[in-house]
């Protein structure tokens, strides 16, 4: 299912012939629900559930000091949170439960069943990226000045971009288990080497 909810504000302000400026803010909300293909706990290897919610605050002002000259400054501040979870998130770990030490207890990262991946079968469990988070932070301001100069068209800006990121993206989390098809062979198939 997909829930994609959007929306701006813009206000423009012509406040003398010379100057105008404007204001905007714009949001976006995000909610993804990408089912698993096995359902239930044992199900998994899916973006399940994808939450995006970002806003932006933008503005500027434009100024014509002469006829032939022209000086336009903006800034835009960018704020996104973007994560993907599991379904079953924080219901108990099917590895603790069937006494296998050391996993994870962090209710944000335990779920019912770690990646599984078998030889020749669609993976099942939860996908070994997720869950996982980025946010970014951005500010942008610039700066453009513009000058006509008989049939010349000289311009002189300036832009920085700050950016950071709050990012959670180490993989995988909760472990993955591979299985090549060796592992129900029976014993009297296997071979060793002295």
């Amino acid at each position: 299912s997909l829930q994609d909810d959007k929306g701006d504000v813009r206000y423009d302000a012509y406040l003398t012939p010379k100057l105008n400026a404007f204001a905007r803010l714009s949001v976006r909300n995000v909610n993804i629900f990408d089912p698993p293909a096995i359902p239930g706990i044992s199900g998994g290897n899916s973006n399940s559930v994808v939450t995006i919610y970002d806003q932006q605050v933008a503005s500027g002002a434009t100024y014509a000091p002469t006829n032939n000259t022209l000086l336009d400054a903006r800034i835009a501040f960018t704020w996104m949170n973007g994560e993907k979870t599991p379904p079953f998130m924080g219901q108990p770990s099917m590895l603790t439960e069937v006494g296998i030490p050391n996993a994870p207890t962090d209710p944000r990262v335990v779920g019912p069943l770690n990646t599984q991946a078998v030889n020749n079968f669609s993976n099942f469990g939860r996908q070994t990226t997720s869950p996982n988070m980025q946010n970014p932070y951005v500010i942008d301001p610039k700066v453009n000045y513009t000058w006509l100069r008989g049939t010349h068209s000289l311009k002189f800006g300036y832009e920085y971009q700050f950016i950071t990121v709050a990012d959670d993206d180490f993989h995988p989390k909760d472990g993955n288990d591979v299985y090549s098809g060796t592992f129900s062979k029976p014993l009297a198939t296997l071979t060793t080497t002295p």
